[in-house]
């Protein structure tokens, strides 16, 4: 019995004690667990938002920069296939000076066969050839010259546009223009307002006007020069007649009415090789001669109008002989068609029959001196068309000027 109640004693009391002991690393192992849960649910979502968030934006970011920068460089090229650049350009103008800016352009692309010229802004600027011709240097220069003409004091010059294009582009560049300084000429009872590299007179003659005045023929040229712009506040009375303008050079028949007791015709221009004034002169001598060698101003007989013929004739030369080569029609009719107009207008003279009590006039103005009326019709050619006058050689041989509304009299 006592045996029994001592082992029963024992049993409690290791069930307690080892009850307790399991119990509580039961709870132990049970909360490790729970915590061991709470741990993994929290890192989950922490794992989710620290890689998509970081992967997943750079890889747009790469996407995008690389399509930008494609789309950049393509837009890049395609601007700046042409490139311009000054080769000539004045630090200083003179008032009314004609001047020339030479451009280079570089373009990239092969086989350009257009080029177009546009002049963006600007003031009080003339530009002489506004549609400049382009000459090819190399494979991808190629160069132009522009003419000017500074017309007033606030000249300013334009941004050249550029567009070179073949067959399948266009290209197109912008150059702005650089500052220039402009210079106005002192004004002078001598200076003929002329600005020019060069100046000549080829030719000059005097005859007697009336009994108080010499009239003064000159045939002047001139080499990048505003020759238009010759004006003398000395004379009388002036005109300019015949002018023919190119790039380079100039030409032009001036006629100016003076006192008789003058004997020396003078006048400056200013020189751009030197940058002074130079002077022009010299003596006047009357000759006893008819007007018709006194106004020598028939451009038929003149060395230029010569050249132009000349010119013309070869040009036509040289499309006769492509059509002999290549049997092409096309040269056949540009031959045809440049020589059919060097006849009609260079070579054959018009007639005219000019009515009775016709004036004709020494220059074409209605203030013109008259140095003979017809006093029968007459047959006249006819020379120049020019403002409502017409220049005609008389049977005489004399030239003169006559008005359009006067053909019409009966």
């Amino acid at each position: 019995m006592r045996l029994r109640l001592t082992s029963l004693f024992i049993l409690l009391l290791a069930s307690q004690l080892y009850g307790g002991f399991f119990s509580d690393l039961f709870e132990s192992l049970t909360h490790q667990n729970r915590a061991s849960e709470d741990v993994r649910v929290q890192e989950e979502p922490r794992q989710i938002e620290r890689q998509e968030p970081v992967i997943q934006p750079q890889k747009v970011f790469e996407e995008d920069d690389t399509s930008s920068e494609a789309d950049e460089n393509e837009h890049t090229t395609s601007q700046r296939q042409l490139f311009l650049q000054y080769e000539t350009y004045p630090k200083r103008l003179y008032l009314n000076q004609h001047f020339v800016i030479g451009l280079k352009a570089i373009v990239v692309a092969n086989h350009i066969k257009k080029f177009q010229t546009h002049f963006l802004g600007g003031e009080g600027i003339k530009i002489i050839n506004p549609n400049p011709q382009w000459k090819q240097i190399d494979d991808h220069t190629y160069q132009t010259k522009i003419y000017f003409k500074a017309i007033n004091r606030q000249a300013k010059l334009p941004t050249i546009k550029v567009i070179a294009g073949n067959d399948e582009n266009r290209y197109q560049e912008k150059i702005a223009p650089k500052p220039i300084k402009l210079i106005a000429l002192k004004e002078n009872p001598l200076f003929s307002h002329v600005i020019a590299n060069d100046l000549q007179i080829l030719s000059h003659k005097e005859k007697r006007y009336d009994n108080q005045s010499i009239l003064v023929l000159m045939e002047i040229n001139a080499t990048l020069s505003n020759l238009e712009d010759f004006h003398l506040t000395s004379v009388q009375r002036e005109a300019l007649d015949d002018f023919e303008e190119h790039l380079t050079y100039q030409k032009v028949y001036y006629v100016s009415v003076v006192p008789r007791y003058q004997k020396i015709f003078k006048f400056k221009y200013f020189n751009l090789h030197t940058n002074r004034f130079h002077k022009v002169s010299f003596p006047i001598i009357l000759e006893d001669a008819t007007l018709s060698t006194q106004l020598g101003l028939n451009p038929k007989k003149s060395k230029f109008f010569l050249y132009k013929v000349i010119a013309l004739l070869l040009l036509a030369l040289f499309f006769a002989l492509l059509y002999w080569r290549y049997k092409n029609f096309l040269f056949l009719i540009l031959a045809l068609l440049i020589l059919g107009y060097t006849v009609v207008t260079k070579i054959f003279t018009p007639h005219i029959t000019i009515p009775k009590g016709v004036n004709i006039r020494i220059l074409p103005t209605h203030n013109s001196t008259v140095f003979f009326k017809t006093a029968k019709p007459l047959e006249a050619k006819v020379l120049l068309h020019k403002e409502g006058y017409r220049k005609i050689i008389l049977p005489s041989g004399k030239i003169g000027w006559i008005k359009d509304d006067d053909l019409t009299k009966n």
